[in-house]
């Protein structure tokens, strides 16, 4: 009697109806794709006489996609000469693999093969980045260009509740379903009145299965209802309530009453909050939402490390991202702050740490902010935040509608008194000082509060005499 064991490996079918994109074609090297085309085309062109419109249409779509892939290829991983060149001695070594010298060395290709295609792969993505950094200033397109990873949809129900995962049963279902749903009646769209929205059949009753469905899905750490009831309550205690809460679920659907608490809401006191993406807070207001800027703002850097931390990649890329999406996250909504000394250094130390990290620079190296600037040519963050507070004041304050914003800045109390001693700064204290007490009026003038700004952003102060600096300027 004689036992074995069969074993055999499973063949991967391609998959058919995956929709091959066209491959990213680069603009500057494109002569051998118009050599192609020309030549299909005007092949082709003869054998069109008696197509129709849309057969050669289809066509005409069909040639271009071919050609376009034949001449890029939409490869995970762009191989350089010398590592095809590798494969090619190591498949040449896998033909006889009985000796043992034979075998070390395939060994030692092995790893140099994949310390070469790691090479590649990295040399890739930095010119890849280099070249939309460059095109465009944005590294969103050349993100999802490196994408290597594709979206599918892994099953799908029908209407009697059957799960397929086949591509076409998928796709049979989804066809299907949006026939129905864009289905008419006589060529007209279907209305509904009250009367339709009343079922005809009687609910089916809750199942204890739902009730423990629902439970389990609840989030935890949310903030009760007027019951005080929380959701960690409901999970601790799920095999003992499920029954009850069914029943009670039950008899409101029958009774068509539900309790009063269902009816009410409540209101949650906080001391904090986000409002258009700003801090809101009755105390340390502007302290708080520049701690809060400044953490986002490291947040941001460090999520584009692949750019900013590479040191082959060329610093004037480096200063665009920088401009274009670190920047803005620090300065966001920096018309409406009034900022102390201490709070315009805080904003300063945040950008002079990032420069020395895109540098590779320490504090305890004691390299001057001045050579570090002349090396990376970043956007002085106080200037960008003073430039745009100036202009969109005198935008805000030359807008002929009427808006809060203007109103509220041209409102003055005239009793309450601003109490003794040290005042808070406030947000027109600065305007103040460029362009003297009559400030107001002068941003109505769109030429002298445009002479000024120069003096704004570098933090002159006016020559206090009988009239404000703007009109020596002019």
């Amino acid at each position: 009697m004689i036992r074995a064991t069969l074993r055999g490996t499973h063949v991967k079918k391609n998959r058919r109806l995956q929709a091959k994109s066209v491959p990213y074609v680069n603009i500057e090297n494109n002569a051998e794709l118009m050599n192609n085309l020309k030549e299909i085309l005007e092949r082709k062109e003869e054998e069109k006489c008696n197509k129709s419109i849309q057969e050669k249409y289809c066509d005409f779509v069909n040639t271009l996609k071919t050609e376009v892939r034949k001449v890029y290829t939409n490869n995970k991983v762009i191989l350089s000469t010398k590592t095809t060149q590798l494969l090619k001695e190591r498949k040449l070594l896998l033909q006889d693999t009985k000796n043992k010298e034979t075998r070390k060395e395939i060994a030692e290709i092995s790893k140099k093969i994949k310390e070469q295609i790691r090479k590649d792969r990295k040399q890739r993505r930095t010119s890849t980045l280099q070249y939309h950094i460059k095109k465009t200033g944005g590294i969103k397109k050349a993100f999802k260009e490196l994408e290597l990873k594709k979206h599918w949809t892994l099953n799908m129900e029908d209407k009697q509740a059957k799960c397929s995962s086949k591509r076409v049963e998928i796709f049979n279902i989804a066809t299907e379903y949006y026939k129905d749903l864009y289905k008419s009646k006589n060529g007209k769209l279907t209305t509904t009145t009250m009367d339709d929205t009343q079922d005809s059949e009687p609910l089916p009753p809750v199942l204890k299965e739902e009730t423990e469905r629902a439970i389990i899905t609840q989030k935890l750490g949310k903030a009760p209802g007027p019951d005080q009831i929380t959701n960690e309550l409901l999970k601790i205690s799920m095999p003992v309530i499920v029954p009850k809460l069914t029943n009670l679920f039950n008899e409101i659907i029958k009774t068509e009453n539900i309790p009063e608490d269902w009816t009410k809401s409540q209101l949650e006191y906080v001391n904090e909050y986000i409002y258009l993406g700003q801090l809101i807070s009755p105390t340390e207001n502007m302290q708080k939402e520049i701690e809060r800027r400044i953490a986002n703002t490291w947040k941001k850097f460090w999520s584009l490390s692949e750019i900013m931390k590479n040191k082959e990649m060329p610093m004037s890329e480096k200063r665009k991202v920088f401009n274009s999406c670190i920047l803005p996250c620090l300065t966001y909504a920096c018309q409406t702050w009034a900022l102390t000394e201490q709070q315009q250094n805080k904003i300063n130390i945040c950008q002079n740490g990032i420069e020395r990290s895109v540098l590779g620079v320490r504090r305890k190296d004691k390299i001057k902010l001045k050579r570090m600037k002349e090396k990376t040519k970043f956007g002085k963050v106080q200037s960008v935040c003073r430039k745009f507070k100036w202009r969109w004041t005198g935008h805000m304050l030359r807008e002929k509608k009427e808006k809060w914003t203007r109103i509220i800045t041209e409102w003055y109390p005239r009793e309450n008194r601003r109490s003794r001693g040290r005042q808070p700064k406030r947000w027109e204290d600065d305007f103040k000082k460029v362009a003297g007490p009559e400030w107001l009026r002068t941003a109505r003038d769109r030429n002298k509060w445009k002479a000024l700004e120069e003096a704004f952003v570098e933090r002159q102060a006016v020559n206090r005499g009988d009239q404000p600096n703007a009109e020596n300027m002019i």
